[in-house]
């Protein structure tokens, strides 16, 4: 799980930065290794949520929980032309959102109900202008069940994506012939395993989050989202929080990737939808049988090995 395409009404935001740590932990998966919490990384510690908790063997790591911050985006200023958003990029070090925000403020006396608390995680207790409040740091994705195989590829400026089909020619691959006096390089053709993700930000969402910058900030025209993280963590149903509740929390909480977006809640009261492509793409060689020549796409309708 490499690598995230955020798609957007305007195409592809190739705005996608994964962290060293969201890699140690797929490494470790892969090799069916423990997971050992590394100090230092994981939102647990930086919330005080369910910090001290081991992850078990038999526990398993899922990447379908979210973060969201306002911390993302600067302003662009040149003089006669209109001011400019734009994104602020992460270090593959970061562990953390620039300035994480709450989904969710709500008053003790008025928290969320089971059934709405249910899709919400890193919940912790804040005082904001000496009134004690739920805060709600992580929400749940919703994933397709299909993951698809494609070849992907740009000829001047057009997009082409084609099916992959696997046959028995992948089980029995034919050397290239190395070009004389040549380097073998990348072409525009890129091969992509890829499952569909979404995050539906609703009218209820608009609502929780335009009531936390009121509290925050005094206002609610500064409801701004501009980064989001991905989280892999534990889904642990035993953890007790105050009043001896038990709900379900995240351990081990892991960023794997950011992505920048710019979503202002003023102009996106209806709420809005982020579209992710959760996968890896590999650049096919120039030599790539699969590819008939450089730069030219596939014709067929499925293209296979």
């Amino acid at each position: 799980m490499a690598s995230y395409n955020i798609m957007g009404d305007e195409g592809t935001i190739d705005r996608v930065k994964h962290t060293a740590i969201g890699q140690y932990i797929q490494s470790r998966l892969f090799l069916g290794l423990p997971i050992d919490v590394i100090p230092n990384t994981t939102l647990n510690q930086k919330f005080g949520i369910n910090p001290k908790t081991r992850i078990t063997p038999d526990e398993k790591y899922q990447a379908i929980y979210f973060c969201i911050g306002d911390g993302g985006h600067d302003q662009s200023r040149t003089a006669n032309q209109p001011v400019i958003t734009v994104p602020v990029d992460h270090d593959p070090s970061d562990c953390a959102l620039y300035h994480h925000m709450p989904f969710v403020l709500r008053p003790l006396n008025n928290d969320l109900t089971g059934p709405e608390r249910d899709r919400y995680r890193l919940r912790r207790i804040e005082n904001h202008g000496g009134v004690d409040y739920a805060a709600y740091y992580a929400r749940k994705m919703t994933y397709e069940n299909t993951t698809r195989i494609v070849l992907e590829s740009v000829t001047k400026g057009v997009s082409s994506v084609l099916p992959y089909d696997y046959t028995e020619r992948n089980l029995s691959p034919v050397r290239p012939e190395l070009p004389v006096r040549q380097v073998v390089t990348a072409s525009n053709t890129k091969m992509k395993v890829s499952t569909g993700a979404s995050i539906v930000f609703d009218e209820f969402d608009v609502r929780e989050y335009r009531n936390v910058c009121k509290i925050i900030y005094g206002s609610a025209r500064v409801s701004v989202i501009s980064e989001m993280a991905v989280v892999a963590a534990v889904d642990d149903p035993t953890f007790v929080s105050e009043g001896s509740q038990r709900y379900p929390e995240l351990k081990g909480a892991t960023v794997i990737s950011f992505f920048s977006t710019y979503q202002t809640m003023d102009f996106s009261n209806g709420g809005f939808t982020e579209a992710l492509e959760l996968g890896e793409k590999t650049p096919l060689p120039t030599n790539s049988a699969i590819i008939p020549t450089v730069g030219v796409n596939p014709t067929t309708e499925g293209v296979g090995g």
